[in-house]
């Protein structure tokens, strides 16, 4: 891939017009051309399709496409299915992106033609005293990787980006993760990463590719969060497990480290001596219950929900076995 490759920046979203509305703005400040702007709409009233259509006036690129269908990973899957980039860029409906974010994005899947995945830092964005940061990755070391190493820490489902190709080939999203999921697992990212650098390639994280992620959850629902996230990565390593794939242990152990006994209590000693005191404490405390419970529960209860698609380690997708057959076609 030599000349400017075309990306296709896809958009699940779902009753956050407001939100949607800033996160189409930061797009049009991004004035690299060779792109279109997919977003799947699951909302059930007409907000979102006004902001789409007021947006539309100033950036013919965008693609709405309204769904009946639940859950974000249902809604990248239909985008998927549209798409005609070489590139795909995945953001959320709650995030603003950095002015210069395609263009990056294009630099490092034009630098090296092994690279099928690009991530970079995944920030809170004016958290208020009424808000709880959640989902934040800060990391500023630039990193070139081969294999599964630290992927709990590569990315973000709201800042992450790969070779459309990939995608296809790892069978799309699975169904059975990420928001407003049947089982109410999350951590669908994750478990696409796992899946496309499962099957070989380079994966970048570049600290100057920055998306910002509004906050907009109080400590409830940020704990209700983490708790899918919890149950979602205990279901991905299952499912793993189940497919037979060893590399699965490897990646059990590195989710239980991050969040194992030396950093809780680090992060505890820290909150008892820091702002935000409370909500510091009740978080890390979270995170224990996620290490003894959460995930082994997440591992446990996966066990009861058949794998449809062993080749891709697939709960559940719509778009695996067709898009296959299309490109042996």
């Amino acid at each position: 891939m030599t000349s400017a490759p075309y990306i296709s920046v896809i958009i699940p979203s779902r009753a956050r017009a407001d939100l949607l509305a800033q996160c189409l703005g930061s797009l049009r400040a991004n004035r690299y051309v060779a792109r279109e702007i997919i977003i799947v709409d699951q909302s059930e009233d007409r907000a979102t399709a006004q902001v789409v259509q007021h947006a539309a006036q100033h950036d013919p690129s965008l693609r709405y496409v309204p769904s009946d269908t639940i859950g974000s990973s249902r809604a990248q899957n239909i985008a998927l299915e549209l798409a005609q980039g070489e590139v795909l860029a995945i953001t959320n409906d709650d995030c603003v992106v950095d002015a210069h974010w395609l263009m990056r994005l294009a630099q490092e899947f034009r630098a090296d033609s092994q690279v099928v995945g690009v991530f970079g830092p995944f920030l809170p964005l004016s958290p208020s005293h009424q808000t709880v940061s959640v989902a934040a990755l800060t990391g500023n070391r630039r990193r070139v990787q081969r294999g599964l190493e630290e992927i709990w820490r590569l990315g973000y489902g709201g800042n992450m980006a790969f070779r459309r190709q990939r995608v296809i080939e790892a069978g799309g999203w699975d169904e059975l993760l990420g928001p407003r999921s049947p089982q109410g697992w999350g951590c669908n990212d994750i478990d696409l990463i796992y899946r496309v650098l499962h099957r070989g390639g380079l994966a970048v994280y570049a600290p100057d590719i920055v998306v910002w992620h509004v906050q907009h959850y109080d400590l409830r629902q940020a704990l209700r969060r983490e708790a899918a996230y919890a149950r979602g990565a205990g279901a991905i390593v299952m499912k793993g497990l189940r497919c037979r794939d060893r590399q699965a242990w490897r990646l059990l152990a590195q989710r239980l480290w991050p969040v194992g006994p030396g950093r809780t209590w680090s992060e505890l000693r820290t909150s008892l001596s820091g702002g935000n005191r409370w909500i510091t404490l009740v978080r890390v405390l979270f995170r224990m219950y996620s290490l003894v419970v959460l995930i082994p529960w997440g591992m446990l209860r996966s066990c009861l929900q058949p794998i449809t698609d062993v080749e891709h380690m697939l709960y559940q997708s719509s778009v695996s076995a067709r898009k296959d057959s299309t490109d042996a076609a």
